[in-house]
């Protein structure tokens, strides 16, 4: 099981089901009024926050999601 997935079973369903509904909004291109931001210095590299949770995703050709997990101080040490 990837590392995204272990995030995401730890999550309570109200979370998930924003999770996921984020996730989807990203693929669908309708980002408005999602709270983005770029990752400095990391091209086309993104994070979105969700509460405590950060979705990052590399925008090019198509979203691929790169992290899902709680904010904590090793949230974008591999980025």
């Amino acid at each position: 099981m990837h590392q995204k997935e272990k995030s995401i079973k730890r999550l309570n369903l109200d979370e998930r089901k924003r999770i996921f509904k984020t996730i989807s909004l990203i693929v669908e291109g309708k980002t408005d009024g999602l709270d983005i931001g770029k990752l400095k210095g990391l091209k086309s590299l993104y994070y979105v926050r969700v509460g405590r949770v950060r979705i990052i995703y590399r925008l090019e050709d198509e979203v691929r999601i790169e992290y899902v997990g709680m904010r904590n101080e090793k949230t974008y040490r591999y980025f």
